[in-house]
């Protein structure tokens, strides 16, 4: 049996990494690993929820638009049905029968209610200060122009001339309500496409926050998992490796027996079977 050389102690080195991750244990380093995963999924998460969050407000700004859209569209068509309720009087005229004036009087009221309520409708909504002072003019226009469309339906029913010799008047109140309107329009179509916009602009950040967030949280993973990984696989290796030079009857130092933590408690305890195993072939060869 080749003689082992027992002069002086087994050398114990320092380990390579920096002085705290020397000191990590590698139950220690697991939990990092661990937390460190977890804390890069809640903050993907919380990521993607904020921008989920900003793209639906922004698609539930769109589509209030498009409510806006459409009431403003059924309100201007209930503008043109009342002219057409106002026109159907004058060709009646005092010919017509009473139940037929009632017939008339109901769709002009259900036509100037149906106004009111889009109008209402559009107020009420979200929108912004400029528009909202739009639709605030429409609707003193929008009441002159059914009092005037009621006073010569009710003219028409009993002297057909003289609400013909008015309807200018009523013609006036048509197109000035017509005018407010336009404007109105102009203003709400501005407002949508500015929203529309808005949601184009947060789909798209939202994707660039999710995309960079992502990569961010997997490079913040990556360099833990390296960092601690290291703390744990290099000294094993480097343990590994001095353990199969002592069983080849090459003296080397024993690397981590510095540690606090698993590996340092396997390179102690590995130091002390070499000593004992020196000692034993000692014996056997004196």
């Amino acid at each position: 049996m080749a003689s082992l050389n027992m002069n002086g102690p087994v050398s114990i080195k320092p380990g390579a990494g920096a002085a705290l991750l020397a000191r990590l244990t590698v139950r220690g380093g697991l939990t990092i690993l661990a937390l460190a995963g977890m804390l890069g999924s809640a903050t993907l998460a919380g990521t993607a929820f904020y921008a989920s969050g900003a793209l639906v407000a922004a698609n539930q700004e769109l589509a209030g638009y498009t409510s806006v859209v459409r009431d403003f569209m059924q309100g201007d068509m209930m503008h043109d049905a009342l002219r057409g309720d106002v026109l159907d009087a004058l060709r009646l005229g005092p010919a017509g029968t009473a139940a037929e004036h009632a017939a008339q009087q109901a769709e002009r009221n259900e036509h100037a209610a149906s106004f009111r309520a889009m109008l209402k409708a559009n107020a009420e909504r979200p929108l912004p200060a400029a528009l909202k002072d739009g639709l605030a003019k429409v609707e003193p226009r929008l009441e002159a122009y059914i009092s005037t469309a009621e006073e010569i339906a009710s003219l028409a029913a009993t002297d057909r001339g003289l609400a013909e010799q008015n309807y200018a008047r009523f013609k006036e109140s048509f197109d000035q309500l017509a005018s407010v309107q336009e404007a109105v329009a102009e203003q709400i179509e501005q407002a949508a496409a500015e929203a529309n916009r808005h949601a184009a602009g947060s789909a798209e950040f939202s994707m660039q926050l999710i995309m960079v967030g992502t990569a961010a949280i997997l490079g913040f993973l990556i360099l833990i998992s390296l960092v601690v990984g290291r703390s744990i696989t290099r000294p094993l290796v480097a343990f590994a490796g001095a353990v199969e030079e002592l069983a080849a009857g090459r003296r080397v130092a024993l690397p981590g027996a510095e540690r606090r933590d698993e590996i340092g408690a396997l390179a102690r305890s590995m130091d002390v079977i070499y000593r004992t195993g020196l000692a034993t072939a000692q014996l056997k060869s004196a």
